[in-house]
């Protein structure tokens, strides 16, 4: 473990096992209805590989192609920032590696194993990426609540489950909010130098 991840485990140690145990009653006392929703709002975020999927659709036609090349630009950012940078730097062990307790919460919920690192999230960086470029570019008010309301879920899924610690979860939510608003500005810029307004 490095320095990193033993400076989170203190720093957080009191709101990440606050957040959890909140989330381990809710699982104690409603699981029968909110373990199986967890699972599969989680399933959907799993490698991002529906994001990938929506992403390639939306290059398929013209009048939303723009909004698929801002999406997996902001999946591929993001994926760079957390997966290939972030968390073999930090290399923090999943909440159920590190205690006891944890792993009974986690085996309370029956969540899958995940082989890869604990910060930050991946899940929640790709679906807060996806789901902030395809908002920026669609400029459509009606689409922030639902998508906002998507990342949300994602976000208590991954504590729900105790595959992440809150502390995960939050900067898994700040890289993918960067990672999207970063590929929205890239490709404006691209599109405005060039003039290809369809790219």
């Amino acid at each position: 473990m490095s320095a990193a991840a033993l400076w989170l485990d203190g720093t957080f140690h009191a709101f990440d096992y606050a957040v959890l145990a909140w989330f381990h009653a809710l699982a104690a006392r409603f699981g029968s209805v909110l373990t199986p929703l967890a699972n599969g709002i989680s399933l959907t975020g799993r490698n991002g590989l529906l994001f990938i999927a929506i992403g390639l659709a939306l290059l398929c036609f013209r009048r939303t192609r723009r909004t698929g090349v801002c999406a997996l630009l902001a999946l591929g950012l993001g994926a760079l920032f957390v997966n290939l940078l972030l968390k073999p730097l930090v290399a923090r062990t999943r909440p159920w590696e590190a205690s006891e307790l944890l792993r009974q919460w986690w085996l309370c919920t029956g969540a899958a194993v995940e082989t890869d690192f604990s910060f930050p999230s991946g899940h929640v960086n790709a679906a807060a990426a996806f789901s902030t470029a395809v908002t920026l570019e669609g400029r459509k008010l009606r689409g922030v609540l639902p998508a906002a309301l998507y990342v949300l879920l994602m976000c208590a899924s991954r504590c729900y489950l105790t595959v992440h610690y809150p502390s995960d979860v939050l900067a898994g939510l700040l890289c993918g909010l960067l990672a999207g608003a970063l590929a929205f500005l890239l490709v404006r810029a691209f599109a405005r130098r060039t003039g290809n307004h369809c790219i």
